[in-house]
């Protein structure tokens, strides 16, 4: 009797194996400059990494948007924006330094 085995299953034993796999040269290299030349989270997902990846990416970007409401709440309360920027600026660059590390992670594991 064959055994049944769902969609999903599958597709993550498909992601498992090439988060487990030793990744290319290439790929870390790409994943690192993505990570940290054009968005953080992006070169993670492309690595496979896609849970890990998506935070980094949604980090950045509520980092981004809270630092733009910082400048337009500026204008109406100073201190509200200041918070607001100084807030997104930090979760900016939390979300820059996981992506870079998870950068040399990847380029580590390539060069084993």
């Amino acid at each position: 009797m064959k055994k049944k085995t769902s969609k999903k299953a599958g597709k993550r034993k498909i992601v498992r194996k090439v988060v487990e796999s030793k990744p290319s040269m290439l790929l870390a290299v790409t994943v690192l400059i993505l990570n940290t030349m054009i968005w953080p989270g992006l070169g993670t997902l492309f690595s496979g990494r896609i849970k890990i990846g998506a935070i980094q990416l949604v980090s950045c970007l509520t980092g981004f948007i809270l630092g733009i409401l910082g400048f337009v709440f500026a204008l109406i309360n100073p201190i509200l924006g200041l918070v607001l920027a100084m807030l997104g600026s930090v979760m900016i660059v939390a979300a820059w330094v996981w992506a870079l590390v998870t950068s040399i992670i990847i380029v580590r594991k390539a060069s084993e």
